[in-house]
């Protein structure tokens, strides 16, 4: 990923930050194959649960897209297995195959919080990620490989990077504790760590360099 390409997806999560705070709802962009471009923005933990155990979960991205990828359609919903709604948007972005066939690579889908119903969401929100906008993609192995030497240039333990990838999804220190099976206590202890290796002030800044370095995970 270049500098020019990071910036764009570290200035995109602010916006799709901004968004989910506004509309009450959480924001990801995916590519065609239901991988995340985005980190998830307020995504329910009850997901990240139910990914663990449920093939279904983790396959929802992709079963989000199943209609609109046959159909064509510009915006369309969805209800999952567990009731949460969620609505997915054709966006105009894309790599340089979908800017020159014009057809777009890239969707966004929300999801529903508690206190908002997802129908609500509103068209400057659908607007805006229907700007056109061309984002790269580095095929897997070039991307394993920038995560490689992102990792080792902030010389993260294959822990610290676990924790990391968690925490950038926005987990609590509890929830990383029970993934990792430690204490919430020696999370707190490897977050600390990591800032410092970073030269990140918060959890926020350190979520977004995770990103600008290629350093995502799945869910």
């Amino acid at each position: 990923m270049t500098p020019d390409e990071a910036a764009v997806y570290v200035n995109l999560q602010t916006v799709q930050d901004y968004l989910s705070e506004r509309e009450k709802a959480f924001l990801v962009l995916v590519d065609e194959a239901g991988t995340e471009i985005t980190l998830p923005s307020r995504m329910p933990l009850f997901c990240f649960r139910r990914a663990r155990t449920d093939p279904g979960c983790k396959d929802c991205y992709r079963d989000c897209l199943a209609p609109g990828l046959k159909s064509g359609a510009a915006e369309w919903g969805r209800i999952c297995a567990h009731g949460l709604e969620h609505i997915v948007v054709r966006t105009s972005f894309g790599g340089a195959k979908g800017a020159e066939s014009g057809e777009s690579r890239f969707f966004l889908i929300a999801g529903r919080c508690a206190d908002k119903n997802i129908a609500e969401l509103t068209r400057v929100t659908a607007a805006f990620y229907r700007l056109p906008l061309l984002l790269g993609r580095t095929d897997p192995e070039e991307s394993a490989e920038d995560e490689r030497l992102a990792a080792g240039a902030y010389d993260l333990t294959a822990r610290e990077l676990a924790v990391l990838r968690h925490m950038a999804r926005g987990l609590g220190n509890k929830d990383i504790a029970a993934l990792l099976y430690v204490s919430p206590n020696t999370i707190k202890t490897h977050i600390n760590h990591i800032l410092a290796k970073m030269g990140a002030k918060n959890r926020t800044e350190a979520s977004l360099l995770a990103l600008q370095n290629g350093l995502t995970v799945d869910p």
